[in-house]
């Protein structure tokens, strides 16, 4: 063997190295393009007074539900380098500010709750598996990392509590998977991370166990990444501000609780933008298709959704022992309600006329820009014509709070005048009454407002199998999965011994009340200006545009940007480098439907509007 001189590379290692470099090439080639960098989102968060108090917002942001989102345990997330090509130096690590927000995430505060300073809506999780009984110290994403959104003007932040996030979680997922492959397959990078966590120390036989548990998680990784892309052609890219949030729960649930189960796993295909949160606890229905009535079914539906874990196949262990924190769900349902611990009636939001807990947005005029008052008197009595008979009187007024729209009786839809509803699949029975008034929330039928109908059929027309042992009677997939949650949260009050009126306090005076309607709701618009984009399925990119006939509504925008426009109400929609392009042509992003316009057929629901009707109700729809 010929001698090298210090610091020459060997040409067989240089061989090596460019082999290791040319599959880490493909790797980081096939990786999506990222937004550039707007540092704006990297300035300290503006949030608007929407009465939460600073410390009740700072735990709700990292306020931990038992999730395990980021797949893998919380310091090898914190040890992971961007999936960057350096390969004899250091990449920045993954939990960047910088690189977060540009997958859309909010800029979080150090805190007792957040000792790291990560993102809103990143909380850790500490507790034990319930399939194998190990201990787990994971990472998880919590409510707020989806109900909170950001709105950038002027090089300010404004925060929204309770908003619609503008992040794109597949892209996360992408860029996980790549990391710990460029861990593995880079000189030195696997090395540089035993360091950060096991410390410079470590042995070698601890390294050497890290590894082979690194490679294990790797591969999971990757086959869950693989499963989620897929090659269905009916797959509808989300990108950013949407998440085909039931499809997504549906295989978390019915595949990935069951062994990566492949016939379970199903296309993404309804994308909906994420829905801002305030005064849905009190609505009798929540869900875009107005298909669940109790909170905790929600709430842990969702955790488990964003994989908190559930024993859904050791029979060894209990079977539903799960991962969800219950405590912190039922609080926050709690704050966002305005309840105290013991559900006092006497507060309820139909009796004292106002709604407690997180209160919709105030226009800021300080930041975007006064109020034309004179145009938005016009547009409060064009809102009076064209809006209120479906989304409600203003939420402020006298008439909002009418004995009509607020109800202690639950009533089938099979019941209704509506044809369009009178076949809609429900575990329900007959009527029965509420212990608070509960806002009936308008549910329009497809057929009527004429938006794209995948999202409210995807709980209709789906089914899943499931182990005879697990006792599931449906294989509808809406039914099975609220039969699911409902076992995981009997086993929990199971537990705790909460029974009879104790449990039901945990349920919110609710049962577990599931429907399947091919519709969706209509819900108030106090601070609809801050939940851009439109539409179930964000479909259409402001205000402005939802107010304009289909035909004068962009066939294709970007999302990904948080850069408001204070004039039309909403993103700004521009094409640049890394956005998210969003093709109204595709099945579940049709932006057709709720249109104002001439003549009568689907999806028109008022007559067309002039050019100066359509500012004045811009104008009015921040007042509210």
């Amino acid at each position: 063997m010929h001698a090298t001189r210090r610091g020459a590379i060997p040409y067989r290692t240089k061989a090596a190295l460019a082999a290791l470099a040319g599959s880490a090439l493909l790797a980081a080639c096939a990786l999506p393009e990222l937004p550039a960098y707007d540092p704006t989102n990297n300035q300290r968060v503006e949030w608007l007074e929407q009465n939460w108090k600073p410390e009740d917002r700072a735990w709700y942001h990292h306020a931990n539900q038992g999730t395990l989102t980021l797949l893998l345990p919380y310091n090898w997330f914190m040890a992971l380098e961007q999936p960057k090509l350096t390969l004899f130096s250091e990449a920045p690590l993954l939990h960047d500010d910088e690189f977060l927000s540009r997958i859309g995430f909010i800029l979080g505060q150090r805190s007792d709750y957040n000792p790291d300073g990560l993102p809103v809506g990143f909380a850790r999780y500490q507790g034990t598996d319930p399939v194998s009984g190990k201990p787990i110290d994971g990472l998880g994403l919590t409510c707020a990392a989806c109900h909170s959104g950001q709105l950038n003007y002027n090089g300010k932040a404004i925060g929204i509590d309770g908003g619609a996030a503008s992040t794109d979680l597949f892209k996360l997922t992408e860029y996980l998977v790549a990391s710990m492959f460029l861990t593995l397959e880079l000189p030195g990078r696997f090395g540089r991370f035993v360091d950060r966590v096991l410390g410079a120390e470590h042995s070698d036989e601890a390294a050497k166990t890290l590894k082979a548990e690194f490679k294990d998680e790797f591969e999971f990784v990757k086959k869950q990444v693989e499963l989620l892309k897929g090659n269905d052609p009916h797959n509808v890219a989300e990108g950013y501000a949407r998440l085909d949030a039931l499809n997504r729960i549906g295989n978390q649930v019915f595949s990935v609780e069951q062994n990566l189960d492949p016939a379970n796993y199903a296309a993404l295909t309804a994308p909906v933008a994420y829905p801002h949160i305030w005064d849905t606890s009190w609505f009798e229905w929540v869900q875009y298709d107005a298909s669940i009535m109790q909170p905790m079914v929600r709430n842990a539906g969702e955790a488990l959704g964003v994989l908190a874990a559930v024993n859904m196949t050791n029979q060894d262990k209990p079977l539903w022992a799960s991962s969800v924190n219950y405590e912190n769900i039922h609080w926050m349902e709690s704050m966002l309600a305005g309840l105290g611990e013991d559900f006092d009636s006497t507060i309820e939001p139909y009796r004292a006329k106002a709604f407690q807990g997180l209160h919709a947005p105030r226009w800021p005029e300080e930041i975007l820009g006064p109020i034309d008052q004179a145009k938005a008197t016009q547009g409060e009595a064009l809102y009076q014509e064209l809006c209120q008979g479906c989304h409600l009187p203003p939420v402020g007024s006298e008439a909002f709070w009418s004995d009509r729209h607020w109800t202690k009786t639950y009533t089938p839809l099979a019941q209704s005048r509506n044809p369009d509803l009178q076949d809609t699949p429900t575990n329900c029975g007959d009527s029965f009454e509420f212990r608070w008034h509960l806002l009936r929330v308008p549910i329009i039928p497809v057929a009527k407002v004429g938006t794209d109908p995948a999202q409210a059929e995807v709980l209709r027309e789906r089914t899943v199998s499931t182990p005879a042992f697990l006792q599931i009677a449906s294989d509808n997939f809406g039914l099975a999965l609220g039969e699911v949650v409902e076992n995981v949260n009997d086993h929990w009050y199971a537990s705790q011994g909460h029974t009879g009126p104790d449990k039901s306090w945990w349920e919110g005076e609710r049962p577990n009340c599931l429907q399947e309607p091919l519709a969706y709701k209509a819900r108030p618009l106090d601070g609809v200006w801050a939940t851009p984009p439109f539409l179930h399925n964000g479909s259409v990119p402001s205000i402005y545009h939802l107010l304009s006939p289909v035909a004068e509504r962009p066939a294709t925008f970007y999302l990904g940007s948080k850069e408001y426009d204070p004039v039309r109400l909403g993103y700004r929609h521009d094409r640049a480098e890394g956005l998210f392009e969003l093709d109204t042509s595709k099945p579940g992003n049709h932006n057709g439907g709720h249109e104002f316009n001439h003549g009568k057929g689907q999806g028109i629901i008022g007559r067309r509007l002039s050019e100066p009707e359509r500012w004045a109700l811009v104008e009015y729809l921040k007042t509210i």
